[in-house]
């Protein structure tokens, strides 16, 4: 049914309910579609605004994806790879903010998730669920 996710989506899809928590984690996930859509070059990036209103109808939903998967171009490795390294840097300055307490200047939740996004295209990790968000 499920086999192109990871075990970690496989058991959200299965529930019937979800937590608070568990909404707010899927909502994040806008972000990373974000990164993966500007992988495709199908969107820009823009890191100190929220996701595309109009992404979710880009990618396509209950209907056989073969021609849009047969029709991707990923962006050169250089143009990813100088991305990673930006959001990178933007988190470990949203971290740094954070732990002295100064005033948010960058979205640091924005900035995780496209980063991991990033990561894993660059193939930092296969795993969609172990991809590290260390700084």
């Amino acid at each position: 049914l499920h086999q192109s996710t990871s075990s970690a989506e496989r058991a959200l899809l299965e529930k019937e309910e979800y937590s608070k928590q568990e909404i707010v984690d899927a909502t994040w996930l806008t972000e990373c579609v974000q990164s993966l859509a500007w992988g495709l070059g199908m969107a820009e990036l823009d890191h100190f605004r929220r996701c595309d209103e109009d992404l979710g109808p880009k990618f396509p939903i209950m209907t056989d994806p073969s021609g849009f998967i047969a029709a991707a171009r990923l962006r050169e490795f250089e143009e990813i790879y100088f991305q990673s390294d930006l959001l990178y840097r933007l988190h470990w300055a949203s971290r740094d903010d954070r732990m002295h307490g100064h005033a948010a200047t960058l979205d640091e939740g924005l900035i995780r998730e496209r980063r991991k996004a990033m990561d894993w295209m660059l193939g930092v990790e296969a795993d969609w669920d172990e991809v590290p968000a260390d700084t």
